[in-house]
């Protein structure tokens, strides 16, 4: 993804910051009113999630036969406040009552052009 359209979902409504980052947790691009520093520490701390959670798929898949959990392409952590929502190597933070979590998901996976596979 490029940094022209981590601005422009930046600049959705509701969505606060927006950060993408390598599988390895390094910041590569971002949006939003943090400081550098602490974009940097959201990098790491979403790859570590990411790779937790295809992890999880991946077991979840070897105790179920029709599931597709090893495909996994994002997670969501949910607040009454705020929310992280991360696809593939971008996650947003937003404010949860403001943001349609569909249309950000369809549209973070229209515009990011890698993939964990």
């Amino acid at each position: 993804m490029n940094l022209l359209a981590i601005e422009h979902m930046a600049d959705t409504k509701g969505v606060v910051a927006v950060t993408e980052f390598s599988r390895k947790g390094m910041l590569e691009n971002f949006a939003g009113p943090f400081s550098e520093d602490e974009f940097e520490l959201m990098a790491r701390m979403c790859a570590s999630i990411t790779i937790f959670i295809e992890m999880q798929g991946r077991l979840l898949t070897d105790f179920t036969t029709d599931a597709d959990w090893d495909r996994c392409q994002g997670w969501v952590l949910w607040g009454a406040d705020i929310s992280l929502i991360a696809m593939r190597d971008t996650v947003s933070v937003v404010h949860s009552q403001e943001v349609s979590f569909n249309a950000l998901i369809a549209e973070t996976s229209a515009v990011s052009d890698r993939s964990y596979k």
